[in-house]
């Protein structure tokens, strides 16, 4: 029977912030100068992933918003994405959701989506903030709306200036 070697040491990269190939040449000889190689290969994966997201900017009129978040690490994989609608920063071990696939946001109003993913080796990105912002209600004008003609006049010619006043509002947008 044969005997087990093993030699262990710190993974390090020979070129710091890129994902590195990384290979070893294991050399025995017997007692009859048989020499044996074997060459493990291993990538060094110094590269955090990468999650984008199908948020837009600006206001919805539609509910509910469908939020899809797509991880990726072409190294080492992705492990997990979690998120938060709270405003407070997604974590892996605090109440953050772990993201299984498209989840939808239906309240009125601005909701903060926090989120960030790790690799299967334990590199984490930095969190991305999103504001989903949802309003569905039209705004309101209030009765009567005022024409101001000038002079009082009941018609006006080209070049006049005509005010109109009318209260609006939108309690979720604002006007």
């Amino acid at each position: 029977p044969g005997a087990t070697v093993t030699i262990s040491f710190p993974a390090i990269s020979s070129n710091p912030g890129t994902d590195t190939p990384t290979s070893w040449t294991a050399v025995t000889r017997d007692n009859l100068n048989g020499i044996a190689t074997s060459t493990p290969a291993v990538t060094i994966d110094v590269t955090a992933p990468v999650t984008t997201d199908n948020a837009t900017g600006g206001w919805l009129n539609t509910s509910p918003a469908t939020i899809t978040l797509s991880p990726s690490d072409a190294t080492a994989g992705v492990a997990a994405t979690y998120y938060t609608l709270d405003e407070s920063d997604p974590t892996a071990t605090s109440t953050s959701i772990l993201y299984a696939g498209p989840f939808e946001i239906a309240s009125e109003g601005t909701t903060i989506l926090k989120y960030f993913s790790i690799d299967n080796v334990g590199n984490a990105e930095a969190v991305t903030t999103k504001t989903i912002s949802i309003d569905t209600e039209a705004p309101s004008i209030t009765p009567p709306v005022d024409i101001n003609l000038p002079g009082g006049q009941s018609a006006v010619k080209v070049g006049d200036t005509i005010t109109i006043t009318a209260e609006v509002d939108d309690f979720t947008s604002d006007v």
